[in-house]
């Protein structure tokens, strides 16, 4: 991937990843409408599933 991005490190490579992702990120986020959202899921917990909410 060094060659690919014409980067000299892997701390080069890795700002790239974190800017790439970020700037990802950002243009996902802007793109949500505005509004109240939420959801729900149940994930494995130690002894019993969690029910995870959001809103």
């Amino acid at each position: 991937m060094l060659n690919e991005f014409e980067l000299d490190t892997l701390d080069d490579l890795s700002r790239h990843i974190i800017e790439s992702s970020a700037t990802a990120m950002r243009q996902a986020i802007r793109s949500v409408p505005d509004g109240v959202f939420s959801a729900q899921m149940t994930i494995d917990g130690y002894e019993k599933p969690i029910n995870l909410k959001a809103r």
